[in-house]
């Protein structure tokens, strides 16, 4: 955590003589840690309001369309969702434009004027790496503005969708499915019916074919990954370019080929 940072930067710099190191960018590394620190707490803070603002009244609708989409209301709020509206957000829950800019939102979040659909993605089970918004839902529908990645800069990783329901204890292997409400559907229906959470996480859209996904992967030291694609041709070139990005090695990679494939 960061007091146990600051501590070890402060024992470094009082026995350089000792460590035989003659000197270390203390002041800016201690800037950099802040700095870093307080971007975290801030996007924290900022996902717990989100959390809170979807189970208000003012979150009824985008609720309601969560149930149609297969989720049930019983366990909306133990999965990682929330709503953000930009105008609430700064006029009554005191955030400011030049707070959000300084965090890393992008400028133009302010710019549409419905509720967004917040995914959370952690880059561990307890440590949240960025916030996605889905701009569009029910009738508010623009392919041109779909989505908004919010706090690039938070983790070292984009993190994964789901590693949060995961829980502290250690997993050995994961199953990755292609978009966040393969995740949801199949998570509230488990948790329902048993009471515990799957290993299924996403990194939706292309960003599991590249360097994002290889990175979120190596760095939960797995030693196996079940891909479980969509019974399309799109879920054909998800499984190939998701394969060649994360060939760590030592990792076991199977396919979960849905019925209907040959």
């Amino acid at each position: 955590g960061y007091t146990h940072h600051r501590q070890a930067l402060d024992w470094v710099n009082d026995n350089r003589t000792l460590l035989g190191v003659e000197s270390i960018a203390y002041a800016e590394i201690i800037a950099e840690l802040d700095q870093n620190y307080m971007r975290r707490a801030f996007w924290e803070k900022l996902a717990k309001d989100m959390k809170n603002r979807l189970a208000e009244v003012a979150g009824e609708n985008l609720r309601g369309w969560l149930t149609t989409r297969g989720l049930d209301p019983r366990n909306h709020d133990k999965l990682p969702l929330g709503m953000f509206d930009y105008e609430h957000f700064v006029t009554k829950l005191g955030y400011t434009a030049k707070e959000f800019k300084l965090h890393g939102m992008p400028e133009n979040a302010g710019a549409y004027p419905n509720a967004a659909l917040a995914f959370f993605y952690y880059d561990t089970p307890a440590s949240l790496s960025r916030i996605k918004l889905r701009l569009n839902w029910g009738e508010h529908h623009s392919e041109k503005h779909k989505m908004l990645m919010l706090g690039s800069e938070i983790g070292p990783n984009s993190g994964l969708f789901g590693l949060n329901l995961m829980g502290e204890s250690k997993f050995n292997s994961i199953t990755i499915v292609e978009g966040e409400f393969d995740v949801l559907v199949l998570q509230s229906r488990f948790m329902l019916e048993t009471g515990a959470c799957l290993d299924l996480v996403c990194l939706s859209g292309s960003a599991m074919m590249g360097e994002s996904g290889a990175n979120a992967i190596a760095s939960l030291k797995l030693d196996k990954v079940h891909l479980w694609p969509d019974n399309d041709e799109a879920g054909r070139k998800w499984v190939a370019g998701t394969v060649k990005s994360i060939q760590t090695p030592g990792l076991y990679i199977s396919v979960l080929w849905p019925s209907g494939y040959d």
